[in-house]
């Protein structure tokens, strides 16, 4: 027996997102499918006039035996209108994606359209032509595709967008009609006709390196003007579009204008998605915003009794959760941001410790219990130094970064005046760090780079943004800090031990990561030997039974 071992370490094609429209969960009725992605994250509509209803598939590729729907689009517009103007689109967030693909399923009935242009958008709203589609009838045409490699503005774009729309016979072939023709050549088109689509999947390759998240207090307790235009608002707006960090945990939203936050975004960080928390002390919230897709958010804790945890009253405010698919990431990301107590008098420093140890138990005895291998952190504002304690503190930090959490303590500091201070930027000097990155420990393992942001100390000025946007923004720096993507990290061998006829295997791993073995006698056709294997320590291992002569084995990430 030889056996000839090595790693494959690059990552295949990943599903950004895949609608099959069968119902999370089952109940045997065709006719009650889901427009939310069964894998992956994105949204799917209407064009034009046209309705929709979910139907039995019957003939798609889905290999669902028991509640199989699909979408079935009818109500298409008269004779010669219209053009390219009725169907369905559907969004995908590309982020750290590159070279997409699509492929679907898709049925046509007699009278409908025998044309259909796939159209795809760079920003969300202006379409291009990019394939004709030709349709017979009364059969699904299954596994279609399309490939965006290469066309410019399709990679690692967050408006990344594409729609099926009927199209006349002329602009479609260059000649014939102009106006629509039926797929049977037997019938005339017809507004009733239909188009029936099934298992609608995006991939693409994952090409993130690092990313970057932030930890900002915008100081909106008590604001009485959130417009777009309003000096503070246009000088936190300014700093974002100049860090450009990929997700943003934001603490002390006025609850007065939380609903403009939407429009705050779209304006200086397009493209990015935002989530808010729910109203907990009736004059803020927090909210993350992500260039990555937000799977699902959460507000946990809030207003919750403290008893437990040592005060008598409730939390002020609450913990924030926004789950987020990183491209390249086998598991969610899970990005949490909450801001403790206020005040440094006794009650509110009791009231701060609580909140901590209540926050800290969350994570040991609920969130890691279910999620322990998949990426976390905490940002946000603790109203509590490590480094300073003022009288009566409850030592929040240690307490959040206590073992059991996970969480680990990081010292961003400012490039310039290497000060890890956070508070006040509008007084005098500053004088405390209230503000925090914490990561679990895959990230911390795989942290590159940190600072407390100052506009003040960029030299010379990088306009639009103004030395002093840091002051007009609110009283808190921004803190930032930039991982290393720990999935695509480099892994070696350790060891193999080979023996009679198997070969024990053990080799660098990612808690969370996903790897397959793979064996072949010739190095040119592999066949997968263990597949699905989840590495639970920085050290995985997997016995794998070989046959006598030549053998070789592989060990490959998977998605």
């Amino acid at each position: 027996m030889a056996v000839g071992l090595w790693l494959a370490g690059e990552l295949p094609a990943a599903t950004l997102a895949r609608w099959d429209y069968n119902s999370f969960v089952p109940d045997a009725d065709t006719t009650t499918g889901t427009l939310t992605p069964g894998i992956g994250a994105g949204s799917a509509a209407l064009v034009g006039g046209v309705s929709a209803s979910f139907t039995a598939a019957n003939g798609s590729s889905d290999t669902n035996g028991t509640d199989n729907s699909n979408w079935r689009i009818t109500s298409w517009p008269a004779q010669s209108t219209q053009n390219k103007s009725n169907g369905v689109r559907f969004n995908v967030n590309t982020a750290g994606y590159r070279n997409l693909s699509l492929r679907w399923d898709l049925r046509t009935s007699n009278t409908a359209s025998r044309f259909i242009r796939l159209q795809y958008s760079t920003n969300g709203a202006d379409f291009v032509d990019f394939q004709v589609i030709t349709m017979p009838y009364e059969v699904w045409i299954n596994g279609q595709s399309a490939n965006f490699g290469g066309v410019p503005g399709v990679d690692n774009n967050p408006r990344f967008a594409v729609r099926f729309v009927t199209e006349f016979e002329n602009t479609a072939t260059g000649g014939g009609i102009v106006g629509y023709v039926a797929c049977n050549p037997a019938s005339a088109y017809g507004t009733g006709g239909t188009l029936r689509f099934d298992l609608v999947t995006f991939t693409g390759e994952p090409v993130l390196g690092a990313f970057t998240v932030m930890s900002y207090n915008i100081l909106g307790n008590g604001a009485t003007n959130w417009s777009l235009t309003a000096t503070n608002v246009t000088a936190a707006g300014r700093e974002l579009s100049y860090l450009q960090p990929d997700v943003v945990g934001f603490q002390e939203i006025p609850e007065t204008f939380y609903p403009q936050m939407t429009n705050f975004i779209s304006t200086w960080l397009p493209g990015h998605q935002f989530v808010i928390g729910q109203r907990t002390d009736g004059g803020e919230r927090s909210g993350v915003a992500s260039r990555f897709p937000i799977r699902r958010a959460q507000s946990w804790l809030a207003r919750s009794n403290l008893a437990s945890f040592g005060y008598s009253g409730v939390f002020t405010r609450d913990l924030f959760e926004a789950e987020i698919l990183v491209a390249g990431f086998p598991q969610p990301f899970h990005f949490f941001t909450t801001h403790l107590k206020a005040h440094a008098d006794q009650d509110s420093a009791e009231r701060r410790g609580a909140e901590a140890r209540c926050v800290s138990n969350f994570f040991a005895n609920a969130f890691l219990t279910t999620n322990a291998l998949h990426p976390y952190l905490l940002v946000g504002d603790m109203n509590e130094d490590v480094n300073r304690p003022r009288t009566y503190e409850q030592r929040a930090i240690q307490t959040l970064t206590s073992t059991p959490t996970g969480l680990r303590l990081t010292t961003p500091r400012n490039p310039v005046t290497n000060d890890e201070r956070t508070w006040s930027i509008q007084n005098a000097s500053l004088t405390i760090r209230f503000d925090y990155v914490l990561p679990g420990v895959v990230l911390f393992s795989n942290l590159t780079s940190s600072q407390v942001f100052r506009s003040d100390k960029i030299i010379p000025a990088v306009p639009p943004l103004l030395a002093g946007d840091s002051a007009t923004a609110a009283d808190h720096l921004p803190v930032l800090m930039t991982f290393r993507n720990p999935y695509t990290t480099p892994f070696s061998l350790r060891t193999s031990f080979p023996s009679n006829q198997s070969v024990v295997l053990r080799w660098q791993s990612t808690p969370g990561a996903r790897y397959r073995v793979e064996n072949s006698v010739d190095l040119y056709s592999w066949a997968t030997g263990l597949a699905g294997l989840t590495a639970t320590n920085w050290e995985s291992s997997a016995a794998v039974t070989v046959g006598t002569g030549r053998q070789f084995v592989r060990i490959a990430r998977e998605e």
